[in-house]
């Protein structure tokens, strides 16, 4: 719902948006598995 009304407002946005949070990443504090942001269903 949000990232769809973001495209609304800016057609670039999403782009830029989805660039970025693939960057930050997650780590799990039990294994260290690791996954960006984005994959895991969040935006930064």
């Amino acid at each position: 719902m949000l990232r769809g009304l973001i495209g609304l407002l800016s057609p670039s946005l999403p782009g830029r948006i989805e660039a970025e949070s693939r960057q930050w990443m997650m780590q799990c504090p039990n294994c260290g598995d690791e996954i960006s942001v984005w994959d895991y269903g969040g935006m930064r």
